[in-house]
C-alpha cells in the first residue's frame, strides 16, 4: 500500500473527476443492492399473491404504498418498471464512472511517461552508462510498467466501488437472517489467509517477470539497432538464440504468475458451492417451519449471488495490485534517482568576453576505476588544443566534464575564475558545440537537423544554407530530390557516413558557439569523405577555442598545443615538433602510426 500511495500526487491533479467517479460508483452500488429486496417483494406479493409482505420487507411495502399503491394489479407493472428504472440509473452511472476511470488512468499514464522522459533527459551520463539493461530497459519501464499502472486505475476503482456494494448486500443479508450470515462468513478468514500468501508469491514472481521483460525488450532493441553488424558477422542465430532464451524465461515467469492468478477462482467457487448448500438447507427448513418465506430465501440467494461479483472483483484487484506495486516501485526508483547534474539557483551569467578555461585538480572515477587523476590545464581563448592518449586515458571524460554531462569527483573547471557549476546548464552548453564520431541525427529533415543546433535563433533560409555551405554540405544536399527537406531516416540512416558528418558540422556551425569539441570527428570516414569533412571542420574551427580528440596524429599537427594523457594524468604538452623532439609518449605514438602506414 505504501508503494501505491506514491501515485496519489498524480491522481490528486484530477480530484474533481475522482469525486464524480466515486459518487457514480456509490449510485451503482445502491442500484445493484436494491435489486435483492425487490426480487423478494415481487415473488411474495405478485407470484405468491400474499396480501402483505413479511416483516423483513415492510420498508419495500411502504415505498410502493407511498408511490403507486400496493394492490397486486398495480404492483404487477410497478415492480418490473422499478427494475428498469434501477438498471437505467445503474447504466448511466456506470458509463460516467467507467469513462472517468479510464480517462483518468490515461492522463496519469501520460503524466508519468512525460515525467520519465524528462528524468531520462536530465539524468547524467553516469546513470545511462551504468544502467545494466540499457535504453531497452528504460523503454520497458516507460511502456510496459506504465501500462500496468494505467490498467490499475480500474483496479483501484474496484476497491472503492465493490466493497460498498458488498457492504450494502451484507447489511441486507444480516437484516434478513443474521445467524446464517454469520455462519457463512466464518469461512472468510481462511480465504484471507489464502489470498495473503498468494499476494506474497505474486509480488516475488511479478518483480522477476518485469526484469525478464526488460531484458527481452533490451535484446530486441539491440538487434534492431545493430542489424547491419549482426548480418555482417552472421550473428543472426546467436541473437535468435538469445532472444529465444529470454522468451523462455519470460514464459516461465508468466506461467508461475498465471497459475497463481487463476487458482483463486476455483478456490472461491468451491467455497461458494459449500456455502450455497448449507444456505439452501437452512432456508428450506425455515420455509417448512413457516419461519421464513420463499421470497426471503430468493432475495438472500440473489444477494449472495450479487455479492460474489464484488468479492471476486476485490479478490482479483488485490492479486493484480501486487504487479502494480512492482511496476510502481520500478518507475519511482528511476524518478527518485538523484544522479542528475545539479544547478545553482540563481545561476551566474556566462561571461561573454572570457579569456581562459582552467581545469583545476580534476579527479573522476567510474566505480573503482580512476579515469582522471589530479588533471590540471589552462587554455586561452582561441587556442586549438589536441588531446592524445590511449583508450581509457580520460580524453572523452575530460570533454564530458566540460559540458557537465556529469560532475568531477574532485576539483573544478572554471572560466575566468568562475566555476562552471555556477552557470545554468543551458547557458553553459549553449556556448559549447560538439561534433562526434558517432553522429546522431534526428529522424527529421536535413534543414531541421541543422536548425536544432540553436532553436533560439531567428532563422532564415540564408542562415541554415550558409551553415551547410560552410560545412561543405550544400553541394550534396542540392542534388537530393527534396534538397533541405529530405528526411534523413532514423539516426541519419539514409545518408552516407560523410554526409551525416557534414550535416552535424553544419549543425555546429549554425549553433555558433565559441567553444568547439571535436571528438574523433573524422576517424570513421573513408579518405574521400575525410577530405570533404576536414574542409568543413577547418572553416568551423576559425575564431573558436577548439578541443580535438583524435587518434590520427596527422589531423592535429597544426594544433597550438598537444596534450598527452596517460592513466588520467597530463604527462606531456607542446607543439607537434616540440613533442617529437622530446622523444616521449607522443613520439612513441607517432612512430607506431608512421610504421603502420607504410
Amino acid at each position: 500500500m505504501k508503494s501505491l500511495l506514491q501515485l496519489w500526487p498524480y491522481f490528486k491533479k484530477y480530484k474533481s473527476a475522482l469525486i464524480i467517479m466515486m459518487i457514480c460508483g456509490g449510485l451503482m452500488s445502491f442500484c445493484q443492492a436494491f435489486v435483492s429486496p425487490l426480487i423478494a417483494y415481487l415473488f411474495d406479493r405478485v407470484f405468491s399473491q400474499k396480501t402483505a409482505s413479511s416483516e423483513k420487507l415492510k420498508f419495500v411495502d411502504q415505498l410502493f404504498a407511498d408511490t403507486v399503491g400496493n394492490e397486486p394489479s398495480l404492483l404487477v407493472w410497478a415492480i418490473p418498471a422499478s427494475f428498469v428504472i434501477l438498471y437505467f440509473l445503474n447504466g448511466v452511472s456506470r458509463y460516467i464512472h467507467m469513462f472517468l476511470m479510464r480517462y483518468t488512468g490515461d492522463r496519469v499514464a501520460s503524466d508519468l511517461r512525460q515525467q520519465l522522459m524528462d528524468k531520462y533527459l536530465r539524468l547524467n551520463l553516469t546513470f545511462h552508462n551504468n544502467y545494466n539493461a540499457g535504453s531497452g530497459g528504460l523503454l520497458s519501464r516507460t511502456m510496459n510498467d506504465i501500462y500496468i499502472v494505467q490498467a490499475s486505475t480500474g483496479i483501484m476503482a474496484d476497491f472503492i466501488r465493490e466493497p460498498l456494494l458488498a457492504i450494502l448486500l451484507l447489511s441486507y443479508m444480516i437484516y434478513v437472517d443474521w445467524q446464517i450470515t454469520l455462519a457463512i462468513f466464518l469461512v472468510a478468514p481462511l480465504l484471507i489467509v489464502f489470498l495473503r500468501n498468494l499476494a506474497r508469491s505474486l509480488r516475488k514472481y511479478g518483480n522477476r517477470h518485469q526484469e525478464v521483460l526488460e531484458g527481452l525488450t533490451s535484446t530486441l532493441k539491440e538487434a534492431l539497432d545493430g542489424v547491419r553488424v549482426i548480418q555482417s558477422f552472421n550473428l543472426e542465430k546467436k541473437l535468435n538464440d538469445d532472444f529465444e532464451q529470454k522468451t523462455d524465461a519470460y514464459l516461465e515467469t508468466r506461467k508461475k504468475i498465471v497459475a497463481r492468478e487463476e487458482v483463486s477462482g476455483p478456490v472461491s467457487e468451491i467455497i461458494g458451492s459449500v456455502i450455497f448448500a448449507g444456505m439452501a438447507y437452512y432456508f428450506g427448513t425455515g420455509v417448512l417451519d413457516k419461519t421464513s418465506s420463499p421470497g426471503e430465501f430468493l432475495s438472500f440467494v440473489a444477494a449472495m449471488g450479487f455479492m460474489q461479483k464484488p468479492i471476486k472483483k476485490v479478490q482479483d484487484a488485490f492479486i493484480r495490485l501486487q504487479q502494480t506495486v512492482v511496476s510502481v516501485d520500478r518507475i519511482t526508483s528511476v524518478l527518485k534517482d538523484d544522479r542528475t547534474v545539479k544547478e545553482k539557483n540563481p545561476p551566474k551569467p556566462f561571461p561573454k568576453d572570457w579569456k581562459e578555461i582552467h581545469f583545476n585538480d580534476l579527479e573522476f572515477s567510474y566505480g573503482e576505476d580512476t579515469i582522471l587523476n589530479r588533471f590540471n590545464l589552462k587554455v586561452k581563448r582561441g587556442e586549438v588544443i589536441a588531446l592524445v592518449g590511449s583508450s581509457g586515458s580520460g580524453k572523452s571524460t575530460l570533454m564530458n566534464l566540460l559540458s557537465r554531462f556529469f560532475d568531477p569527483s574532485r576539483g573544478k573547471i572554471s572560466i575566468d575564475g568562475k566555476s562552471i557549476d555556477e552557470f545554468s546548464l543551458s547557458e553553459l552548453r549553449k556556448n559549447i558545440a560538439l561534433v562526434t564520431q558517432d553522429v546522431f541525427l534526428f529522424n527529421d529533415s536535413i534543414k531541421n537537423n541543422i536548425l536544432f543546433g540553436n532553436l533560439e535563433r531567428n532563422t532564415s533560409s540564408d542562415q541554415y544554407e550558409e551553415a551547410a555551405q560552410t560545412a561543405n554540405a550544400k553541394d550534396f544536399v542540392e542534388i537530393l530530390p527534396q534538397k533541405f527537406e529530405t528526411l534523413v531516416g532514423e539516426r541519419g540512416g539514409r545518408l552516407s557516413g560523410g554526409e551525416k558528418q557534414r550535416v552535424s558540422i553544419a549543425r555546429a556551425v549554425y549553433k555558433d558557439a565559441p567553444i568547439l569539441v571535436l571528438d574523433e570527428a573524422t576517424s570513421a570516414l573513408d579518405s574521400v569523405s575525410e577530405v570533404e569533412v576536414q574542409k568543413g571542420l577547418e572553416k568551423l574551427m576559425q575564431g573558436r577555442t577548439v578541443f580535438i580528440i583524435a587518434h590520427r596524429l596527422s589531423t592535429i599537427k597544426s594544433a597550438d598545443r598537444i596534450i598527452v594523457l596517460k592513466k588520467g594524468q597530463l604527462i606531456e604538452q607542446g607543439t607537434h615538433e616540440e613533442l617529437l623532439s622530446q622523444q616521449g609518449e607522443y613520439f612513441h605514438f607517432h612512430q607506431l602510426q608512421t610504421e603502420s602506414s607504410k
